[in-house]
């Protein structure tokens, strides 16, 4: 989890202490920092095609860090090569500046109940893990439809057989 003055920031430190620990940036040195060690290409909006076409109009290597592109020559070229509007959003992203609103999630698209366990022949156990899991999915559907105001449209059930996988699929 990272927690920052703004979601940029926010989203370049929340990998940094995974899987359990929160991470806080809260601007000045640490920011300077951060943005020093992190890779143009490790930044959100410069992951996919524009960063590779930023690096190569660059002519810098992949490793080059973030803050780079707020050097006054850095600037230049990106002005030239992605116009004024683009240029001064990679010189915010350089500063750890991002005025775009962190947006709360929707509700979940699917609610899963599943786990993977060693092949059995006993229908005894297949009956207590399927209790287990039925268990599982109807606490959480309960969940769901008192926050959501919604209730579940299909189930499915997955099993394997040796190598062969079946799915069962219910629509109500």
């Amino acid at each position: 989890v990272g927690v920052g003055p703004n979601k940029l920031l926010s989203r370049l430190v929340s990998g940094l202490h995974k899987p359990n620990a929160m991470t806080i940036v809260s601007g000045g040195s640490p920011t300077v920092n951060l943005l020093s060690q992190t890779r143009i290409r490790k930044t959100p909006g410069l992951m996919g095609q524009l960063g590779e076409k930023v690096l190569t109009a660059l002519k810098i290597s992949e490793e080059s860090p973030v803050s780079l592109l707020g050097s006054p020559e850095s600037q230049r070229v990106l002005r030239r090569e992605f116009g004024e509007v683009k240029a001064k959003w990679m010189l915010d992203l350089s500063r750890g500046v991002d005025d775009a609103p962190v947006t709360p999630r929707g509700p979940p698209k699917s609610i899963i109940s599943e786990r993977s366990f060693p092949p059995t022949t006993s229908p005894d156990k297949l009956k207590r893990i399927l209790r287990v899991l039925s268990d599982l999915l109807l606490s959480r559907l309960k969940e769901d439809s008192v926050l959501y105001r919604r209730y579940p449209q299909r189930l499915c059930v997955r099993y394997r057989i040796g190598y062969q996988t079946g799915l069962v699929s219910r629509t109500s």
